[in-house]
């Protein structure tokens, strides 16, 4: 099954900025989009067929946890978002990939226009346009995608957080990646 969700940032730009643009053209092999972290979630089911029906229920509708002690300084400033919890990820705090509109800003306020489309293959490409430049990310994922729009680097503009969840011996990972837009 194909289909296309589609993302239209409708925004104003502002005309006051001053200094140099530093939005490159993908033709310059520069990107508009900039992975800045990463962190690997994860829910075991090891053992789910020793557990009961309730422990069985409670497990499914649990959060996954972390599986990595590094990056403190951004569960810190995740954690103030309230997007994870010690280290659980909150993730109904997050939009499973479908159609919706939103709207983002690069760190100028700039305008930025997109796509996210689906190949129903498993890969996902996030085009974006600001200006004349353009750039695009493919993401390869046989599960679920989950996204979230949000200020999680204190500087005024918000960063995509795209989570991809596949499953993995016994278990499901939820690979989370920040990106910001320049």
């Amino acid at each position: 099954m194909f289909f296309v969700a589609t993302v239209f940032f409708s925004c104003t730009e502002k005309n006051n900025q001053t200094g140099t643009d530093i939005l490159k053209s993908g033709i310059e092999d520069k990107k508009l989009i900039n992975k800045i972290g990463e962190l690997p979630f994860r829910i075991s089911y090891a053992g789910h067929n020793k557990m009961s029906k309730e422990e069985l229920e409670i497990l499914l509708a649990s959060n996954p946890y972390s599986i990595d002690d590094n990056n403190k300084d951004l569960k810190q400033l995740l954690e103030k978002k309230g997007l994870i919890k010690g280290k659980e990820l909150l993730l109904p705090k997050f939009r499973l990939v479908e159609k919706h509109k939103i709207e983002l800003k690069n760190q100028f306020a700039n305008c930025i226009a997109g796509s996210l489309n689906h190949d129903g293959l498993g890969n996902y490409t996030l085009s974006l346009k600001s200006n004349s430049q353009s750039d695009s990310l493919t993401i390869n994922n046989l599960g679920d995608l989950y996204f979230k729009i949000e200020e999680i680097i204190p500087g005024g503009y918000e960063e995509l957080i795209i989570i991809t969840k596949y499953y993995i011996m016994n278990g499901d990972n939820f690979d989370m990646s920040i990106y910001e837009f320049k």
